[in-house]
């Protein structure tokens, strides 16, 4: 296994948490989020993994939070912050412990950032899916 894919696994834990956390903090709004919710989550999984950017997709991001009905989704407040931020600090934290672990090989760096997003991106989704059963004490923590 490659030592992008080997970080990226490394960092599962710590991003399934953080996915488990946003959806437990969004309370009510993540049932009433229904399918907008999944159809945004999904598409950002598919545009990750093609853009294989943190710029291109952060692009991305800003524009579906700053659209009517996507936006919803994406600008939802969070513990005082809109998602889309959430989803941010997620990203900055990736890119800097796939910094700190691999400095010196920008293709892998990559490689590993856009594995890692795509990877807590459809761990927030299925945390979405199954929040009913996060929140009454399945969370395997």
């Amino acid at each position: 296994m490659s030592r992008p894919m080997q970080l990226a696994d490394e960092l599962n834990e710590e991003l399934v948490a953080r996915a488990e956390e946003i959806v437990k903090a969004m309370g009510g709004h993540a049932d009433q989020a229904g399918e907008l919710s999944r159809a945004q989550l999904s598409r950002a999984v598919d545009v990750a993994r093609e853009a294989r950017s943190s710029r291109v997709f952060n692009n991305w991001l800003a524009y579906q939070a700053g659209r009517e009905q996507s936006g919803e989704f994406w600008s939802h407040r969070i513990g005082g912050r809109e998602l889309v931020y959430w989803v941010r600090e997620t990203l900055a934290f990736i890119e800097r412990r796939v910094g700190e672990e691999i400095p010196s090989d920008p293709e892998g760096r990559r490689e590993a950032v856009t594995e890692s997003l795509v990877r807590f991106l459809g761990f927030l989704r299925r945390a979405l899916v199954g929040r009913r059963y996060l929140t009454e004490g399945g969370g395997g923590r």
